[in-house]
């Protein structure tokens, strides 16, 4: 999934009508401190992870367009939460929820149908307790709720209030497969957050990936494993064939997860395993349910000495957490606040080398970063610049103007300095 423009009509300290269109490889959210860079990267997070719930107390208005193959999703999020939120009648013990003004739009287009719009709105319905009937309230389900439920009419049509007419021979499931299974998995903070998350198997904040949560559940008849999409297709292969049964489970890195064979060998290590332990087991009449929670990393030198993870460096436990993020993130953008944060030129380059022609978002201060940008046009080097600026109006988005990418392209193409020295020589920077 790559999402292709934003425009922000509300949010946070944003001036209303920012508009940013993006391209398809590395996206560079650049501008000094307190323009709104780590702001961006985590409205991108939730909008990239179909998860907007860390917002649902916030106001906001945006629209933004996705991609998955050949489909495209046009997305209107708007929310203005309810004030007050409810109050209580203490004689009739009956909670009155005020109207929230809140609404998703949701318009699918591909090749091989027509446009299917829409749209879903919290309604009013009767309520019953008992045999007592409750006055018509407003349900304030969580607005990632409402995405799900918007787009679930275009994938159940038949099962929706608000119905649709697909065309003949649109696959439902191919929808579901291309949108929800290719959705991203949030940001990397610029410090070490999303590496303690995962090592205490914390959740997600709504912005970031959460950490490694695996359960088991058994039946008589056999066993299902549960876990998040935090894992690497093949760590989730490899735990599906592993015991359950035990306290720990511990493997070579290298040997279970053939996409994170060089992680080791990048943190100038022989080898890394890694560690999940259980955590609690849940005995119920008819299921066992065992949750593991968590992982640990032991690193092995050449010499043979081994030692755990609070001995590995700042930069070490996060180019790390970059692997471990990229290798889990396999469809959706990887979005990194800060990635020159603690890591040598060699990792920088190695990180776009895993980035390869994905979809990223990276926001930098360093000026190291933008020295790996590669521009193929003007047009493209519009798309891949986002400057983020402090306005009269509030923080200012947008991408460079024509006349700007235009400068820059030229000056990169003719090759005489870092595209970090052509910013500053052009006043981008």
């Amino acid at each position: 999934m790559k999402l292709e423009w934003l425009e922000v009509l509300e949010f946070r300290h944003v001036t209303p009508g920012a508009r940013m269109e993006f391209a398809d490889g590395v996206n560079v959210i650049m501008g000094r401190n307190g323009t709104g860079k780590t702001n961006l990267l985590k409205l991108l997070g939730a909008l990239t992870r179909w998860d907007v719930s860390a917002l649902e107390k916030e106001r906001f208005h945006v629209k933004f367009g996705v991609k998955a193959g050949e489909l495209r999703l046009e997305v209107e999020l708007k929310n203005v939460p309810p004030r007050p939120r409810f109050r209580m009648d203490d004689s009739e013990k009956i909670a009155d929820v005020t109207d929230g003004d809140w609404l998703v739009k949701v318009v699918a287009r591909a090749p091989t149908m027509n446009d299917l719009g829409q749209e879903f709105t919290p309604r009013r319905g009767d309520y019953w307790l008992g045999e007592q009937k409750l006055p018509q309230i407003l349900p304030q389900p969580g607005i990632a709720q409402a995405l799900i439920a918007a787009s679930m009419t275009l994938v159940f049509p038949e099962s929706s209030v608000l119905r649709v007419n697909l065309p003949d021979g649109f696959q439902n499931q191919a929808f579901m497969r291309q949108i929800f299974s290719h959705r991203g998995r949030g940001r990397i903070d610029e410090g070490l957050e999303q590496f303690i998350r995962m090592n205490d198997g914390g959740s997600s904040d709504g912005f970031c990936p959460g950490g490694v949560v695996i359960r088991w559940i058994s039946y008589s008849d056999g066993r299902l494993l549960t876990s998040p999409g935090e894992l690497s297709s093949s760590l989730r292969t490899w735990l599906e064939s592993a015991n359950g049964d035990e306290d720990v489970l511990e493997a070579d890195l290298a040997e279970v997860a053939p996409e994170l064979v060089y992680a080791a060998q990048i943190l100038g290590l022989s080898k890394l395993r890694f560690l999940i332990r259980r955590t609690e087991r849940r005995v119920e009449s008819e299921f066992t349910t065992d949750t593991m929670k968590g992982i640990t990393f032991k690193a092995i030198l050449p010499n043979g000495s081994e030692f755990d993870q609070d001995k590995l460096s700042f930069g070490q436990k996060r180019m790390l957490t970059f692997l471990w993020y990229a290798a889990a993130n396999e469809h959706g953008p990887i979005i990194v606040d800060e990635l020159a944060n603690g890591l040598h030129h060699a990792w920088i380059q190695k990180c776009f080398e895993v980035i390869g022609d994905r979809q990223a978002f990276l926001s930098t201060q360093n000026p190291l970063i933008l020295d790996f940008l590669d521009f193929t046009s003007a047009e493209h080097t519009a798309r891949s610049m986002v400057r983020c600026e402090v306005g009269e109006r509030g923080w200012h988005w947008g991408n460079l103007n024509t006349e700007e990418a235009e400068r820059l392209y030229r000056a990169c193409q003719a090759n005489f300095m870092h595209v970090s020295e052509i910013l500053r020589s052009e006043g981008l920077w």
